[in-house]
This record gives C-alpha cells, sequence and structure tokens, in this order.
C-alpha cells in the first residue's frame, strides 16, 4: 500500500472531524479507498483523538501512522489475552481473530502469535501445569515419522521395512498411525488425509516438524512450507505450524505417540521375528 504525505493524512484526518466519509471525497483526496480507511481506522482505535492528530507536526502524524523504529507489526497486549484466556470457553484462535479486526496495522500470522505468547508466558514466568504445552480441544493435530521401521514378509518370502506415519491430538491424545514404504511427500499428505479422516475432523494447526518433505526453508521465526503442504491445509482450512529446528518439546504429543507406536506396534509385531502380511494394505489392517 502506498505512503500517503502528511498533508493527504491531514485531509483525511479533517473529514473524519466532519463526519464526512470517503465517497463524498474521493475526487477531492486523490487517495485509494484502501488507505484511506487504514488512516480512518488508525485514528479512531489510537491513544490520540483526530482533533489531537491534526495539532502534531507532519514528522510526528507521518510517525504515528507509519512508525519506523522497532517491528512492523502491532505487539499484543499479552497480560490482557493471558486473563482472557482463563474465562471459559476462550480460545487463543478466537483472541487472534479479534485482535486482528481491531487492528490497523500489519499483525502477526496466528501461528507466530501463538509462538509470541508462549515467549511472553516462558519470559514472565507463566507455566501451564501438566505439561509445558497448552493444550485445547481441537486446536491442533501434530504429525511425525516413527525412526524404527517395522519388518514384514509377503507371501513370496520377500523381506520389506515400512516407516510408519503418526499423528495424534494432543487434548485428547487419540492416536493415528499408518505404515508407508517411505518418507516422501505423498506418505506425508496420504497419512495426514487418512488421519483427518480417523480423528472425524480437522484442527485449526497443523504442527510438523522441519523434514524436507514437509518445510522449504526452515527458520527460528516462521519457516516457509512446501507447496503441496501449503496446499493442503488451505484445502481443509487448516494453519501449517513448523517447530522451530531442534526444538521436539513444541511438538511433545507426538514424539510421546511416536515412542508408543515403536513400543507396542513396531516392538511387538517384530518380538519373535517380521510380520507375515500379503501387502502394505494388509499389514495396516493388522497394525
Amino acid at each position: 500500500m502506498k505512503k500517503l504525505s502528511s498533508h493527504q493524512i491531514r485531509q483525511i484526518l479533517a473529514c473524519v472531524t466532519q463526519n464526512r466519509s470517503y465517497r463524498e471525497l474521493e475526487d477531492q483526496l486523490g487517495v485509494s479507498k484502501a488507505s484511506f480507511s487504514r488512516i480512518f481506522n488508525a485514528s479512531v482505535r489510537g491513544d490520540k483523538s483526530p482533533r489531537e492528530l491534526l495539532k502534531l507536526t507532519d514528522n510526528e502524524l507521518e510517525e504515528f501512522f507509519y512508525p519506523t523504529s522497532g517491528s512492523k507489526f502491532v505487539e499484543p497486549d499479552w497480560p490482557q489475552i493471558h486473563s482472557q484466556l482463563q474465562r471459559r470457553g476462550v480460545t487463543l484462535q478466537m483472541l487472534y481473530e479479534k485482535f486482528k479486526a481491531q487492528t490497523s496495522r500489519p499483525v502477526y500470522t496466528y501461528t507466530s502469535f501463538s509462538r509470541g505468547y508462549a515467549r511472553w508466558k516462558a519470559d514472565n514466568g507463566v507455566r501451564q501445569s501438566g505439561g509445558n504445552i497448552e493444550r485445547i480441544s481441537g486446536e491442533r493435530m501434530e504429525i511425525d515419522f516413527a525412526g524404527d521401521k517395522i519388518k514384514w514378509i509377503d507371501p513370496d518370502g520377500v523381506l520389506h521395512e515400512s516407516k510408519l506415519f503418526v499423528a495424534t491430538l494432543p487434548y485428547s491424545c487419540m492416536l493415528f498411525t499408518e505404515a508407508f514404504n517411505d518418507e516422501t511427500q505423498p506418505s506425508w499428505i496420504y497419512g495426514i488425509v487418512d488421519a483427518l479422516d480417523y480423528f472425524g475432523g480437522v484442527p485449526r494447526v497443523l504442527v510438523m516438524d522441519n523434514a524436507a518433505p514437509l518445510v522449504r526453508v526452515p527458520n527460528w521465526q516462521e519457516a516457509e512450507i512446501q507447496y503441496a503442504i501449503r496446499s493442503l491445509c488451505t484445502y481443509y482450512g487448516m494453519q501449517p505450524w513448523a517447530c522451530k529446528p531442534r526444538t521436539p518439546k513444541q511438538k511433545n504429543r507426538v514424539e510421546a505417540a511416536v515412542n508408543d507406536v515403536e513400543r507396542w506396534i513396531v516392538t511387538q509385531m517384530n518380538l519373535d521375528h517380521p510380520a507375515p502380511a500379503y501387502d502394505l494394505d494388509d499389514l495396516n489392517r493388522q497394525i
């Protein structure tokens, strides 16, 4: 969006004080409706009234609407966010949508908003009882592949080794697992789709690690998700969230689920010998 001059900002503020609409002044202002709305929203929601803003110098006016220092994103009132979360039925997603609707300047994505809240809690000594991640019903599904392979033998006596995709819902600890021949992107996608079908619903956030089929560019702030995974999440209405590199505690429930899968499925089925199976579908039925 084009940056407006102080003269144009004053014209818009004058319109606000006179309760005049953009439609009345479209030709006179010479600015887009989006620019008009941006200045209008910021002026009525800020800590200064439009009349007070008109008294500022040109430099002060431009700094108010186009701050040059600090982050370009608006920082939420984290103590207030935390206080509101204590109310029954209030979720972080709900507060994020409210915050986004009330702010005229750029805001974080939901995943960055969640990380910001977690960082504020850590910086202020706020701890969640029962674990290091707050669990909200229906908020997230965590996914991973188990490290141990499951061995099975087909009717021709050929030995196979398959990888187990694992998905879990942190709130209920429901678990889903499925065997695949590899960890390529199609295997991840089929695993995610089958897990959603098994759970019978779609979470708000899909939590994953930085595996190459999922993440194109890992980043400590916000990773660049692979196009196919982003498209899948958009189709289902989920927000993809890649954990920070080398921080498994951000997906601690699926880490625990992987341990359960390796202990109760891989070890049990391969305890004495590789599991007999006609094919991969038969192996999954046994699992």
